[in-house]
């Protein structure tokens, strides 16, 4: 890292490998061929793209007759189809094309590429060898994506359904119990419609699950090589909920736990920043900082058992609903005499002086949480802010300064700063920080 204004401390990595807490898991009895691992064959002109911060991954393309072609074992196989973009907070353009689908060089099958859910392409074959194409078809300007295939010794059941859960509830966590078990990610975010595959009849439980949602279930009995629909399932969201901030003794620092892009869009991603709130109140915080996020419902869900008070931003990757999220509580914190104000996305210009106009007279500690770095300077300066944290630009190194005002952004989105502030608690007070990285990766 490049010298600081402050006194840094960098820590060794923890890492959670490889994907220790994937949701999916394999379907007993199934072979699935995946943009993941490699073991989907895709000509020239598709790209593999990952999603952020999960074991998933997508192959794309904006390249009209480009080919995915799979020789594999099997009496039956599936497609696997990617979740609405701009629902799960991803920047991407949707995947507007359809999927032409031939087996074994027959007529083809079309399909549109979005759906979130997993179809069955073809049944019935005899058992061995088959070869299945996949072309992206029509005419450009479009975009074509997949995630895998799945082959099937025979012909599965079909399983669809709905979940309502209000605007920011994306996908869930889905416990399949039954004559197999296994666990998925379900439900495309903007139609709230799932689809998936078992490979035995019988009978069934499934219990959802998302950070930020009350949990439900459903039971049902799958026909052998059937279908079914299940009745439409209510997740209730929570109320956001906000924890007091600890006193701040004139003789200690103030506290703070900082991370930003973190990418927290769904179930998965939640759940792995839930696994850090015990380490965060660890650090005994006064209060926590969160930069330019994806959607606060699985935030809130995720920080349920923080021991502090929390802040929250949107950024380029909010979800559509993020505004209509009731968490004004979050847009500011304040512990004894500090006060931290938000700035999100559409904070620009003149709006500066409403952002920097929450600050009283009393405040003589002033910390702002932003989304990116481009407050007016002599607004900045004539508001006294000593940190000032943000999530996005990297036009400038990590630390730096401008008057008395200290700027630390976020590294990548595994990074949290643990932040120490004062004594005395003004815009002079002394900072230190420590670095510590949670990877996701392999």
């Amino acid at each position: 890292m490049p010298d600081a204004p402050f006194d840094v401390t960098e820590t060794s990595t923890e890492v959670e490998r490889p994907h220790a807490f994937s949701i999916g898991t394999a379907v007993p009895g199934a072979r699935l061929f995946s943009a993941l691992d490699g073991s989907l064959p895709a000509e020239a002109g598709w790209e593999r793209r990952e999603y952020r911060g999960v074991a998933r991954c997508l192959l794309t393309t904006e390249a009209p007759g480009s080919r995915v072609r799979l020789r594999a074992t099997g009496s039956a196989f599936s497609l696997i189809r990617p979740p609405e973009a701009r629902a799960h907070g991803h920047q991407w353009r949707p995947a507007t094309g359809t999927l032409a689908c031939r087996v074994d060089g027959g007529r083809p099958r079309e399909l549109p590429c979005e759906g979130g859910d997993e179809v069955l392409l073809v049944a019935g074959l005899p058992s061995g060898a088959h070869e299945i194409e996949l072309e992206a078809g029509g005419a450009a300007p479009a975009r074509w994506a997949l995630e895998g295939i799945r082959a099937w010794p025979e012909r599965p059941t079909a399983v669809g359904g709905r979940i309502e859960g209000g605007p920011l509830l994306a996908d869930v966590r889905a416990e399949v119990a039954g004559p197999v078990s296994f666990s998925a990610s379900l439900r495309d975010g903007h139609t709230g419609r799932f689809a998936f595959l078992v490979p035995a009849a019988g009978r069934y439980r499934l219990d959802f699950s998302a950070p930020g949602w009350d949990p439900a279930s459903s039971a049902f009995d799958a026909p052998a090589g059937g279908s079914v629909e299940l009745p439409a399932v209510t997740m209730r969201e929570h109320s956001p909920a906000q924890a007091p901030a600890r006193a701040l003794a004139p003789d200690e620092p103030l506290v703070l736990v900082a991370c930003a892009h973190c990418n927290i869009w769904g179930t998965e991603p939640a759940e792995w920043l839930a696994r850090r709130v015990g380490w965060i109140n660890a650090q005994r915080p006064h209060a926590m900082l969160l930069a330019n996020e994806v959607n606060p419902g699985y935030v809130a869900g995720a920080l349920r058992g923080l021991a502090c008070p929390w802040v929250i931003t949107d950024g380029n990757h909010r979800h559509p609903a993020f505004g209509q999220w009731p968490g004004e509580a979050h847009g500011q914190a304040q512990v004894g005499p500090a006060r931290i104000v938000t700035a999100g996305l559409e904070v620009a210009g003149d709006s500066w002086r409403g952002v920097f106009g929450r600050f009283a007279p009393g405040d003589s500690l002033r910390v702002v949480c932003a989304y990116e770095p481009f407050a007016p300077p002599e607004l900045l300066e004539e508001a006294g802010v000593r940190l000032y944290f943000y999530g996005h630009d990297l036009s400038r190194p990590p630390y730096w300064t401008r008057g008395r005002t200290v700027f630390l952004r976020k590294v990548d989105s595994q990074t949290f700063y643990r932040i120490e502030i004062g004594p005395p608690h003004d815009a002079a007070a002394p900072i230190k920080v420590r670095r510590l990285v949670f990877s996701r990766a392999e």
